[in-house]
């Protein structure tokens, strides 16, 4: 992670280097299942690191989430991560940052990394929506090998697959609210096709979810 070097004299923020590459492309290197493991173990790393933080003074760009078991990066994605020779290097950008629960964050990071997206046609929109670079039955395969990835050693962080599937369908239905809101704010258009985007991809997973109920049961948070 970059570390913070304080602030200049206008007040913004300082922050070393970190070198590398942000792979906003999503290039086919980024599905290899080495790497996949790679950032679960990152993200429970950085989870596992503030379950100890004091946040009761602090104040978040975004509405904290409950339980406040951890502190949430709520944007952990391809575009918010370096790569040094195919291999992750730093997790950066934590202006969204917030308390919340294990499982809001894996639910946004899994979207991002599976990727959880139906394929080319399987949902009709008009918002452009991003396609699945593989099939429904790899994305499972991968979302279990994520979801063990993460928990390790931990039996209660075992995340159920239909849990985990309709968490995500929550966090991109918030998220579609926050897109709308700053489409208004800004009169950015392409913010609303994501907001369009981010509910159809809600809806799919919700259907999806009630189709692997129970699936992978071990732990499924409220």
């Amino acid at each position: 992670m970059p570390e913070p070097l304080g602030f200049d004299a206008t007040g913004c923020e300082i922050l070393s280097f970190m070198e590398g590459d942000v792979p906003h492309d999503t290039p086919a290197w980024l599905w290899a299942p080495p790497l996949l493991a790679q950032i679960a173990h990152a993200l429970r790393q950085f989870h596992d690191a503030t379950v100890s933080f004091e946040s009761n003074e602090a104040r978040w760009q975004l509405t904290p989430r409950m339980p406040h078991e951890v502190i949430c990066h709520n944007d952990f994605a391809p575009y918010n991560t370096v790569f040094i020779n195919g291999q992750f290097a730093a997790l950066i950008d934590f202006d969204t940052c917030a308390p919340g629960p294990r499982i809001w964050d894996i639910a946004y990071t899994a979207y991002r990394f599976i990727p959880l997206l139906p394929a080319a046609g399987e949902i009709d929109d008009d918002s452009g929506c991003e396609c699945a670079p593989m099939p429904w039955n790899e994305q499972m395969t991968r979302l279990l090998d994520f979801l063990r990835a993460y928990a390790g050693e931990t039996p209660e962080l075992h995340y159920a697959v239909d849990a985990v599937l309709a968490q995500t369908a929550r966090r991109l239905e918030a998220l579609a609210a926050f897109s709308n809101a700053a489409a208004e704010h800004t009169q950015r258009p392409e913010l609303a096709r994501h907001a369009r985007m981010y509910r159809a991809h809600a809806a799919w997973l919700r259907q999806r979810a009630t189709e692997h109920a129970g699936q992978y049961l071990q732990h499924s948070p409220p």
